[in-house]
């Protein structure tokens, strides 16, 4: 680790927030000019589990990006609160994703009319991408924090 850079490090973070404040702030605003649209297509129809769904990933998917957005602009004073905010951000994401991916199986399960092969296919390789991803999470609990000094240490 010689090659090690903290300056370019940081400078690559900083950059790292700026794209990540960006993306939050397309998205609110993407969302808040078509809110019109939402509200005729969506909450003006029969129907409560598509509205759930919808709920689901448009609003706790807008908070998740904006608490993120918060958390990657905080200082965590401790590497306790670091390893939270890492966990925040991997349940949570992960969370909406497998609630967007239940959304698509069932559009696939529709497309092949409702074929019970389909469903269970899918619904074999989802139950293992959520025990694969959820022991991969808490492997996160082993990694040891990266010590940036203050001095080079070569």
């Amino acid at each position: 680790m010689q090659d090690f850079d903290p300056a370019g490090l940081i400078q690559n973070l900083h950059i790292l927030r700026l794209v990540q404040l960006s993306a939050t702030v397309a998205n609110i605003y993407d969302h808040l000019i078509l809110f019109d649209q939402e509200v005729e297509l969506i909450w003006k129809r029969p129907g409560i589990i598509a509205k759930i769904y919808f709920l689901l990933t448009r609003y706790c998917g807008d908070c998740l990006i904006i608490t993120n957005t918060i958390l990657l602009f905080t200082k965590a004073n401790t590497d306790d609160v670091s390893h939270s905010h890492i966990m925040l951000e991997m349940w949570a994401t992960a969370i909406l994703v497998w609630a967007v991916e239940v959304l698509m199986q069932f559009r696939v399960y529709a497309m092949y009319n409702r074929a019970k092969w389909v469903l269970a296919f899918t619904f074999t390789f989802f139950i293992t991408q959520i025990a694969i991803i959820s022991y991969l999470f808490t492997l996160y609990n082993y990694v040891p924090a990266l010590p940036l000094g203050r001095g080079s240490q070569r």
